[in-house]
């Protein structure tokens, strides 16, 4: 029985063309992105030439990635993974100043270019008339879960309007503290996600 042993090369990608491949499918994901590509290490038959990086499904930040690459040698086809340290930079809202819970971050704000951290997901839009959701401190880059949306205070009561299959049906709630949203607890104990709008909070389940 013949038996074809396939072995792989892991080799420092320094050409222009698997680097540039590289930065390609990265852009794809994140195009709002400023990305360094700091290192980029193939694992790939030896002899085969990368034509193809596959993108990933998403980039969450800064960190390691392996992608599926696609590429030619002597006997046609090959294919292996590329090994990718990545440091990404993004459009962030930072704090100019230090911002107490629930006071507005209009003014309190400025738009800065950030490093993204491991997993990181910095808010690039803020929500009109938006107010911290915890005090924070100044420099901070703000992520969904430090803003919520503008409405009542938490603990204040709130008309909730919920529309399902094109009914309306309207309840009484609490407002309760929620990150990039207006959110209310009705009174079953259900907490609910809307648009605050025209001082009702509309849910669409």
């Amino acid at each position: 029985m013949f038996v074809r042993v396939l072995t792989l090369a892991l080799l420092a990608a320094n050409g222009e063309g698997e680097r540039a491949l590289v930065a390609k499918a990265l852009a794809q994901v994140a195009p709002a992105a400023r990305l360094e590509i700091r290192e980029t290490r193939l694992l790939v038959p030896p002899g085969c030439a990368v034509t193809r990086v596959t993108p990933p499904p998403s980039l969450r930040g800064s960190g390691a990635l392996v992608l599926d690459v696609e590429g030619t040698d002597a006997s046609g086809s090959c294919a292996g993974r590329a090994l990718v340290s990545v440091r990404a930079f993004a459009p962030a809202w930072v704090t100019t100043r230090a911002v107490r819970a629930d006071e507005p971050l209009d003014g309190a704000v400025a738009l800065e270019e950030r490093p993204l951290p491991p997993g990181g997901q910095a808010l690039a839009t803020l929500p009109s008339g938006a107010r911290a959701a915890q005090a924070l401190a100044k420099g901070v880059a703000l992520e969904a879960r430090h803003v919520q949306a503008d409405g009542p205070l938490p603990g204040a009561p709130v008309t909730v309007v919920v529309n399902v299959a094109g009914l309306r049906v309207e309840q009484q709630g609490t407002a309760v503290g929620c990150p990039g949203r207006a959110c209310a607890r009705l009174h079953n104990g259900r907490r609910v996600e809307g648009t605050f709008r025209d001082g009702v909070l509309e849910v669409t389940p």
